[in-house]
């Protein structure tokens, strides 16, 4: 079974390997050899190897160094709402308040950022953020919880559908009774005009 290897994920027994080429190294026995041999067959660099090898002897390392991972804090999901999901806008901010406050620490760059918002945002969130809430509910999978047993009362998808309308038209409407999206503008103002007797 041949097994291709991702350059850029983790290396498969990197420790064991490592932990063999420092029991070479010793007795004196480890060579230019051995190290282009472990290269070859698990797809690195021999420079790759010589770094394991000078890590494990400093550091006693042999395993990747860990990455510091960004976790989405609730104060994150705050600003995420308010910038209405724009990451860049996030993290203008958040270097705005390290370069204000020192003590607040470094903060990490965008693209960790991103990777944070979408490791640990399910998609329905993040477009809810952009979007609102009707758009987060086309991608939620996981229905309102309920009592067991319990159905919805009557009438509330009805009600919610009302609602999304309602939201819907508040944001495509403008003043004008020509406008395209917006029909229902005109055709209500005649029914109210009629309604009052004009």
């Amino acid at each position: 079974m041949v097994v291709a290897l991702d350059p850029l994920g983790p290396v498969p027994d990197r420790e064991a390997v490592v932990a063999r080429l420092m029991d070479l190294d010793s007795r004196g026995e480890l060579t230019t050899a051995h190290v282009r041999l472990v290269a070859s067959s698990l797809g690195v660099t021999m420079w790759a190897v010589w770094y394991w090898i000078a890590a494990a002897r400093k550091e006693g390392r042999f395993s990747p160094r860990p990455r510091p991972q960004l976790t989405i804090t609730p104060e994150i999901r705050r600003l995420l709402a308010f910038w209405g999901g724009n990451v860049s806008a996030v993290h203008r901010e958040l270097v705005a308040r390290a370069a204000d406050d020192p003590d607040t620490g470094p903060v990490l760059s965008l693209s960790a950022l991103h990777r944070a918002v979408v490791r640990d945002l399910s998609v329905g969130e993040r477009v809810g953020l952009r979007g609102g809430e009707a758009a987060r509910r086309a991608y939620d999978v996981f229905p309102q919880p309920r009592a067991p047993g319990r159905r919805a009362p009557p009438g509330a998808r009805r009600r919610q559908h009302r609602r999304d309308w309602s939201r819907y038209f508040r944001q495509t409407s403008s003043p004008s009774p020509s406008h395209k999206h917006a029909p229902h503008a005109a055709h209500n103002s005649q029914l109210s005009s009629q309604r009052r007797g004009g």
